[in-house]
């Protein structure tokens, strides 16, 4: 029998998509221990994380080759209730930054595309979207 730290790490690849119309990249670690992201993004970005806080998750940015990253961690995977709501929580914070990323702002009035790149990141890290 696993331990919950070995069944949360074995075998995991990232997770990947892109909003081509945003220039933009995310890749998910879903579930996963942080030493990965770290790893991850040191060896990808030469970005040092080691200093980072990373409770239950984390939405990290990257700019590289006229792309930008956006890198989504959640500690619980998604068969945990809470892990699903981290990666929404994560992805509300991930849609932000892409808009902020063309000169947009999140408008309380005007929501729709916000709530269109959340969807569309739960989607991705749950497997449902397309290639």
């Amino acid at each position: 029998m696993r331990t919950r730290k070995e069944k949360r790490t074995v075998n995991h690849k990232p997770l990947k998509t892109r909003i081509a119309v945003f220039n933009q990249d995310f890749v998910f670690f879903i579930g996963t221990d942080p030493e990965l992201v770290t790893s991850y993004c040191k060896r990808h970005f030469a970005s040092d994380l080691s200093s980072q806080s990373w409770g239950l998750g984390k939405c990290l940015s990257f700019d590289s080759n006229f792309a930008k990253t956006i890198v989504i961690w959640t500690k619980r995977d998604l068969s945990n209730p809470y892990g699903i709501s981290a990666l929404t929580h994560e992805c509300v914070h991930a849609a932000n930054r892409t808009l902020a990323g063309i000169g947009a702002r999140p408008d309380a009035l005007n929501d729709e595309v916000q709530a269109y790149i959340v969807s569309f990141l739960i989607e991705a890290a749950l497997g449902l979207n397309p290639k």
